[in-house]
């Protein structure tokens, strides 16, 4: 057809994410994710409890714990190695000490729960999240 332009930046959509934040897409292979997605297939996940309500979800905490309802941090099984591995690109792409991400939540959304928007606390500082699983559509 004439006159029609079939750059395909046109048809680009970027995340939009808040001031401070970087979204950086296939941050892992396909491989990789499907890695990830069977070792945590093997973590014991539990009900998300958000002060008396429980969420659509299940999670599990690694390292450290936020306790809501309580508003305590309380230490939690160490990371496993696979999420380890993980922790070391995710310190090495962004330019800090893997060692200082302390902390790592697994959260499982099954199909329907939604997720609001919300802040992290403040207590761990910086925080990576990587998507699995994502399904467009």
């Amino acid at each position: 057809m004439a006159g029609v332009n079939r750059d395909s930046s046109l048809f680009e959509v970027s995340a939009k994410v808040p001031d401070g934040s970087i979204c950086h897409q296939n941050f892992i292979s396909e491989a990789e994710e499907h890695e990830l997605i069977r070792e945590i297939q093997k973590l014991h996940l539990t009900p998300f409890k958000y002060y008396q309500f429980i969420g659509k979800r299940r999670t599990a905490s690694f390292g450290w714990q936020y306790e809501f309802g309580t508003s305590e941090i309380t230490t939690a099984p160490d990371m496993p190695a696979f999420l380890l591995l993980v922790r070391t690109r995710a310190g090495n792409f962004f330019g800090i000490d893997p060692n200082s991400l302390i902390q790592a939540s697994i959260i499982e959304y099954s199909t329907g729960s939604p997720i609001g928007w919300h802040r992290d606390i403040p207590h761990f500082g910086i925080v990576v999240g990587i998507s699995l699983a994502q399904h467009v559509g």
